[in-house]
């Protein structure tokens, strides 16, 4: 239990980094279409909800018992009923791959500005990408942390 909701919440942050530094940025947002913006990040806020609504029914069984044994009903509950968001997301991966690549390679402006937000402490040296596929990441990981 507490590895499963010590790593959502380091998930978490990571996902506000992405949300905060990049999806936000003004300078990023200035260099690409609305297509391009929307391939990039796709339902990312709804990703974070999913997963900030998955952390507090989380926290508050820890609370409510120290030692737990099980949590398999709430994995359950949001894998039926909240985690839909995730779908679209993962389902985006493919436009998500192509729209960075074709940026990165024809689009001056984006990459320098992709170049400023990515030396920025808040992403300790990572670069987008490394955030984009953490949603992938974790779909992967949660069966695995059980």
């Amino acid at each position: 239990m507490f590895e499963i909701l010590t790593s959502e919440f380091s998930y978490q942050h990571s996902l506000s980094i992405l949300v905060e530094e990049f999806l936000q940025s003004k300078e990023l947002r200035a260099t690409v279409t609305q297509m391009e913006h929307h391939h990039l990040f796709s339902n990312i806020l709804d990703v974070l909800g999913a997963s900030q609504r998955f952390f507090e029914d989380l926290e508050q069984r820890h609370k409510a018992q120290v030692l737990v044994e099980d949590i398999s009903d709430i994995l359950e509950e949001h894998a039926e009923k909240h985690f839909h968001p995730y779908i679209a997301y993962c389902s985006n991966e493919v436009y998500q791959q192509r729209t960075l690549q074709k940026l990165i390679s024809s689009n001056a402006a984006f990459r320098e500005a992709l170049r400023e937000i990515e030396r920025r402490p808040a992403c300790g040296g990572l670069p987008m990408l490394s955030f984009l596929i953490l949603p992938m990441q974790r779909v992967t990981r949660l069966p695995l942390l059980m």
